[in-house]
């Protein structure tokens, strides 16, 4: 009589007497060893029987995906069906997490909450004028995004910690999307071909493409699609990231050092403008270089500084701010602009910003990119609030954070913002300053809003170079995520893999092209792994439940 033995899903290994297909050439092994019953050892009836030692334990390919009855039954009355989870979206507590929390509010944290405000205030002024230049729309529309998407998303979201508003990639994506539709032919009004350009304005194009993404964002999340973020693993994630952070840089240092090049579109396009650069490297205004260096190296260095003594430092001391206000002041005396033809912000309007209706004629060019934009912004948000939540112990629900999100660009396009989006930097600072909920973000957006409606004369004289500076500087962390890589493949050369394909496929050809690349490969590499499986066989010791590899 032969003993066969197997290990289920959950490790458990069970056999059963008699002869039976197996794995390894259909093995048969003989066992001496004595039998015991399931029941004896406390194991379920049914499973068959386990021996006590010198078994030679197999693994069948039917057991590596089998389950029991009991374990199907059990996951039958967990599911819920798609209907019933679909339903259960429209709880107003489900709709809007504040219902929930807001009640229980411990008035102990309000003081955390507002200093925490205040510092990630200071970073949101110098990155919104950043980034809504890096959008290729108006700075001010930057501050916009800073302030009014983020008070939907302290709503509706789950996350309390991240910090909505602009973010580096988002913003390049927003770019590159606008710029492609600007240059689209339609019909206008009198049934003539004519370009996007000619009849709406960039800002009026991100505005709407802001729209599509918050709609397209809501019904996902609506339908339960939340799920679909497996597909985007973290090493996929960390290569696009990077590949990203180097087409903001390529495009950032032809302001850094004022080189009089025309940007690049396209396929390569990050690797011609770096040779643009190169090639033109001489006839760099030189100082406009010097001021927009000078101001790199004081933030970087300031961020050292805060993270050396960030024990004794009742804040982070805010070098973008202080490098802001320092520039404007110098450039304003020594006459940046007029002497030495160096590019300064201008004018920057002030006020309420003006209440519009997005350009719907415009949706159905802007399904692909927004398409695009919607599941990064997604995936970055959501990657983020799992890691705050595990490191404060709370949940959160990605569903819901798909409807946060969506209602925050659907919101922001109805104000003259651009697609918003969880930024790394803030958000890791909004925690690491005490923040405790979303009124963080509630205050932050109430002290911008003053600043709208007010402060935009003070930034006339500020060099566009600063600007530049700070986005580098802050895409710093973005760049050593190279080293995510390096980690990868000292455990699994396939992760590596789709690390480089995906940094690879975004940094040489663009954007859109890393996107398909980087699920594609995680996929491929799920195929790989589970067409070669690994196969050991073990047996058991005289410890009751303690298995050891058998050597052959």
């Amino acid at each position: 009589m032969y003993s066969h033995c197997i290990v289920d899903r959950q490790g458990e290994p069970s056999c059963s007497q008699g002869p039976q297909n197996v794995m390894e050439n259909k093995e048969f092994v003989n066992s001496s060893s004595k039998v015991t019953d399931d029941r004896e050892n406390g194991w379920p009836s049914g499973k068959g029987c386990r021996t006590k030692s010198g078994v030679r334990i197999h693994i069948t390919a039917e057991d590596l995906f089998a389950r029991d009855n009991a374990d199907i039954k059990a996951s039958h009355q967990n599911e819920k069906s798609f209907l019933s989870t679909i339903c259960s979206r429209f709880h107003p507590v489900k709709l809007m997490p504040v219902l929930e929390w807001l009640p229980r509010y411990q008035l102990s944290y309000f003081k955390d909450d507002l200093v925490a405000a205040i510092i990630v205030l200071i970073m949101h002024v110098p990155q919104g004028l950043a980034y809504g230049e890096l959008a290729g729309v108006s700075a001010v529309q930057g501050l916009y995004v800073s302030t009014f998407p983020p008070l939907i998303y302290a709503l509706l979201g789950t996350t309390r910690h991240i910090s909505i508003g602009t973010f580096a990639v988002v913003a390049l994506l927003v770019r590159s999307a606008t710029s492609e539709i600007s240059d689209t032919l339609i019909y206008d009004q009198f049934d003539n071909q004519t370009y996007v350009s000619d009849l709406f304005t960039r800002g009026q194009v991100a505005t709407t493409l802001s729209a599509v993404v918050g709609i397209l964002q809501i019904i996902m999340g609506l339908l339960a699609l939340g799920s679909l973020s497996v597909f985007f693993s973290e090493p996929m994630l960390s290569g696009f990231v990077t590949g990203a952070a180097m087409h903001v840089i390529s495009a950032q240092l032809r302001d850094l050092l004022d080189i009089k090049v025309s940007r690049r579109k396209g396929a390569f396009k990050a690797l011609l403008s770096l040779y643009d650069i190169v090639a033109h490297i001489t006839e760099l205004n030189w100082m406009t270089a010097l001021f927009g260096i000078s101001a790199m190296l004081f933030i970087y260095q300031g961020q050292l500084l805060n993270e050396r003594f960030k024990a004794k430092l009742f804040m982070p001391l805010p070098m973008e701010l202080v490098t802001v206000v320092v520039a404007t002041i110098l450039s304003y005396f020594i006459g940046l602009q007029e002497k030495y033809g160096s590019s300064i912000m201008g004018h920057i309007p002030t006020g309420v910003p003006r209440v519009s209706l997005p350009e719907v004629s415009l949706f159905p060019l802007m399904i692909k990119d927004a398409l695009i934009i919607a599941f990064i912004s997604y995936v970055i948000a959501l990657s983020l609030g799992k890691t705050f939540g595990r490191r404060n112990r709370y949940n959160v629900d990605a569903n819901q954070e798909l409807v946060a999100m969506g209602g925050a660009n659907v919101f922001g396009s109805f104000i003259d913002c651009f697609p918003c989006a969880a930024s790394l930097s803030r958000s890791s600072v909004q925690e690491k300053a005490g923040g405790k909920t979303q009124l963080t973000t509630i205050f932050s957006s109430m002290f911008l809003f003053f600043t709208i409606l007010f402060a935009g004369p003070l930034f006339f004289y500020l060099p566009k170079c600063v600007l530049s500076s700070i986005i580098i500087v802050a895409l710093k962390d973005m760049l050593f995520q190279v080293y995510d890589c390096i980690r990868c493949s000292k455990i699994s050369f396939i992760e590596s893999g789709v690390w480089l394909s995906t940094f690879l496929a975004v940094f040489i050809i663009d954007l859109e092209y890393g996107i398909v690349a980087g699920p594609l490969t995680t996929v491929v590499a799920l195929l790989y792994r589970d067409s070669r499986p690994r196969v050991r066989f073990v047996s058991s010791m005289f410890c009751e439940g303690l298995f050891i590899e058998s050597m052959e």
